[in-house]
Formats: C-alpha cells, sequence, structure tokens
C-alpha cells in the first residue's frame, strides 16, 4: 500500500538552515513548568554500544509490540485509546534510543508475518522518537513524535484486511479506497478523545509531500506541520525495508536512495538528517568486498560513516560460508574495501537478521 518514490542513488541530500526548529512540546502528562526543566535529550543519558544496548532494545520493542496490538485491539472493540501503556512504551523507546539508537531503529526492520501491520507502527514510533533525538529536542518533543509515528495510521485499522494484504496492484478505486485511511485515521483519534496534538497532524498529513504532490489535501511544504514531513519519511523508509504482499523488501540504502532521489517531495532538512541517523550503511547491509567476499555491517559509526564494522561470512571465490574475524574499517582503513550494497534476497539468504544479531551482540 505504500507508494514508493524513483529509484536512485544519489545521497546528496542537503539540509538547510532550520532544520533543527522544534515545535512547542504537548506531552500532557507534564506541566508547562516540568518541561521548561527539561535537559536537552543529547545529554539526558550514557552513550553505551550496540552490543551492550541490543538485548535490552529487543525486549522494548516485543514489549511495544504487545502493547500496541492490545491498545489497538481494544480501541476496535470500541473502547477509548489507553493512553498510560503507551507512554510507558515511548518511554522507554525514548531511553534506549539515548544510550544507542542504531539498536531499536535496526531491529524495528525485522517483522514477522503475523504482526506486520502493528509492527509498521512500533516501527515508525520508533523512527520518529530517534529523528527527533537526532535533531537534538527535548524529552517531550521527542515523546510526542512517537506517540504520533505510532497512531498516524489508525485509520488503516477500518480497511477491510484483503484489501491491505492483496498481492495485485491496486485499481484505481482500490487506491482511492485506501486514501481515506488519513481521514479515517483522524476522526477516530478525535472521537477517541484525544487532546489536539501532533498525533492529530501526523494523522492527516503524512501523505503529503513538500512539493504539493501527496493526499489529501495536496498541501505544499510550510502548510505541512513538521511532525507530518518526518512521519512521511518514517513512514515510507520502513514500509520500503518491509517485505509486503505485493513486492519484496528493499535494502535500507535503496530506500534511503529512493528517497534521496525523489526530489521536492520529502522535506530536504529532515532527510537529511534522516539519512546521517540511519547511516550510510546502516546494521545488517550486506557488502560485497574487494576481497571477493561478502559480509554484514554489524556496527556502524556517526562519526565514520562510510567505515563500518564487518563481519565477513561468504567467499565468492569458493561460494561456500566462511568463519572468519571481523574487519574494522574505521580502525584499518587499508583492511579492505567495500565495493557495493548486496541484496540478501538476490542471493537467497534467509538467516542474515540472526547473523548480524548474533555478531553485533
Amino acid at each position: 500500500m505504500d507508494e514508493a518514490p524513483a529509484q536512485g542513488a544519489d545521497f546528496n541530500v542537503h539540509p538547510v538552515a532550520d532544520a533543527g526548529a522544534e515545535p512547542p512540546s504537548l506531552w500532557r502528562t507534564r506541566s508547562t513548568a516540568a518541561a521548561a526543566a527539561l535537559v536537552p535529550v543529547a545529554t539526558a543519558a550514557r552513550p553505551v554500544p550496540m552490543r551492550e544496548e541490543l538485548p535490552q532494545a529487543c525486549l522494548i520493542r516485543d514489549q511495544a509490540l504487545q502493547c500496541l496490538q492490545q491498545t489497538l485491539d481494544a480501541f476496535k472493540q470500541g473502547d477509548l485509546i489507553e493512553l498510560a501503556g503507551l507512554r510507558g512504551v515511548i518511554d522507554s523507546v525514548l531511553a534506549s534510543v539515548q544510550r544507542q539508537p542504531a539498536a531499536l531503529i535496526n531491529l524495528a526492520r525485522i517483522k514477522s508475518a503475523g504482526d506486520c501491520h502493528y509492527a509498521h507502527a512500533v516501527s515508525v514510533g520508533v523512527l520518529m522518537v530517534a529523528l527527533a533525538h537526532h535533531l537534538g529536542w527535548e524529552e517531550e518533543a521527542c515523546r510526542d513524535c512517537g506517540l504520533a509515528g505510532m497512531l498516524q495510521d489508525l485509520g488503516m485499522s477500518e480497511l477491510p484486511p484483503d484489501l491491505l494484504d492483496q498481492h495485485a496492484p491496486l485499481s484505481a478505486s482500490q487506491f482511492r479506497q485506501v486514501r481515506e485511511h488519513v481521514g479515517r485515521g483522524h476522526a477516530l483519534l478525535l472521537r477517541s478523545g484525544m487532546e489536539e496534538g501532533p498525533w492529530m497532524q501526523a494523522a492527516l498529513q503524512h501523505h503529503e509531500r513538500c512539493d504539493g504532490s501527496g493526499y489529501p489535501a495536496g498541501l505544499l511544504a510550510e502548510q505541512i506541520a513538521p511532525v507530518a514531513r518526518m512521519g512521511a519519511i518514517c513512514d515510507v523508509y520502513d514500509a520500503l525495508t518491509s517485505e509486503r504482499a505485493h513486492r519484496p523488501a528493499w535494502t535500507p540504502v535503496q530506500a534511503m536512495a529512493a528517497m534521496a532521489a525523489a526530489r521536492g517531495q520529502f522535506d530536504r532538512a529532515l532527510l537529511a538528517a534522516f539519512i546521517k541517523l540511519v547511516g550510510v550503511y546502516p546494521v545488517g547491509t550486506m557488502v560485497r568486498l574487494a576481497s571477493q567476499r561478502l559480509a554484514l555491517v554489524i556496527e556502524s559509526r556517526a562519526e565514520a560513516p562510510r567505515q563500518p564494522l564487518l563481519q565477513p561470512f561468504f567467499s565468492l571465490r569458493t561460494g561456500s560460508r566462511t568463519q572468519e574475524d571481523r574487519i574494522d574499517l574505521m580502525r584499518e582503513p587499508n583492511a579492505e574495501r567495500i565495493l557495493q550494497v548486496e541484496n540478501p534476497k538476490t542471493w537467497g539468504f534467509r538467516d542474515l537478521d540472526a547473523l548480524w544479531l548474533g555478531r553485533a551482540a
């Protein structure tokens, strides 16, 4: 159901001066005085290595998925949206992102066939929190973004399941039906008793595009709320990197390249920040090396985005799996050279998520 931008390979997305403009926070559990006392999230927690945060991040993701599924299932039965559980989950997500954003960001891509709709909502919420944190926003604004991300596709719950899981391309009438989810989601939030806030803007505007080509209102850049511009980026990235009934998952690199090539659709400054956050070679990326080996990225570094930590696992010369030492291109930049990114599905590898999780831990 996602709308993929035209593919490309250029990550040359330049930020503009107002990239970090933070909206007023509307996290309802805190007073204005308490909000004023908050410190920037960048200094709120001690950074830890990926391997240290990964076990905790796995628990947080599982808890978030369970909580969101219970909350939305109860809502479908006529209950109001219960925010206490979601707020607790988002607090845990923010804490993990403060310690090491790469852990949850990369775990968010792993989905099973039975939980894809709920997992998409969790993933978008995680990406929204991480992007707000990356921009240096305070804790309340990061929480607002997380809640907005988890609820922005609420209107999808009113669409027929067979439409969402359809393998064939949508007809024009079916696509019009899918487009109605933004208005339905906004109306559901209003009926549920949700107060006005970024979650309302995200639900209604996350399919708007900065060049006016989006829906439902064809808004232009400045007319779209910042949280909705963020939601558009996080929504499309997670959709493209997830397996869907009508197409296979794209690699993170393919998705970011396509989004960067879709000039005019996404907020340039926010997209540049998002690409920097996720990294040139995100964890789990499979690459071909000059030594004719395939390797997995098991750690990426913001300070050296093109020099990740690699785990070779397959020899192209022998056509077989190998057991080899890691290669740290940041410490040994001349030890190896990355030629290109490869798609694991092209090679028939189905176990690489488990492989990088095990090697990164």
